[in-house]
């Protein structure tokens, strides 16, 4: 459910609340160009956000265990790390305008959260 890119977005999102376009995560991404746009908007996020992380897209798309270990662990130590305040993840997730896969969703009311979305 990491390979995606998404979790990793929301990740973010929680430590920089608004800084990423919650709205643009695609949490069903399945194929290499769909998943690529979920990272590309991470490492865009972690820019603004004066990170200077590079995220290995093409490891992480290839699914190489190793890479993906490696920057799980970075993403969780990151997010321990953080100043975190009141986040709903649920509300943020419903952000999105494309349907949320089985996992990922969440009985949420979209129309009552959107004024929580970017």
């Amino acid at each position: 459910q990491i390979f995606n890119g998404a979790v990793y977005c929301q990740v973010v999102d929680s430590l920089f609340p608004r800084k990423v376009q919650m709205s643009r995560v695609d949490w069903g991404a399945s194929t290499e160009m769909e998943c690529l746009k979920n990272y590309k908007l991470l490492q865009a996020s972690l820019t603004a956000c004066g990170v200077s992380k590079l995220v290995p897209t093409k490891d992480l798309i290839g699914k190489k265990l190793q890479a993906n270990l490696e920057f799980l662990q970075w993403a969780k130590c990151f997010w321990e790390q953080g100043e975190k305040g009141p986040y709903d993840p649920l509300a943020r997730r419903a952000c999105t305008s494309k349907p949320l896969p089985e996992w990922a969703a969440a009985d949420v009311d979209k129309e009552a959260l959107k004024k929580q979305c970017i």
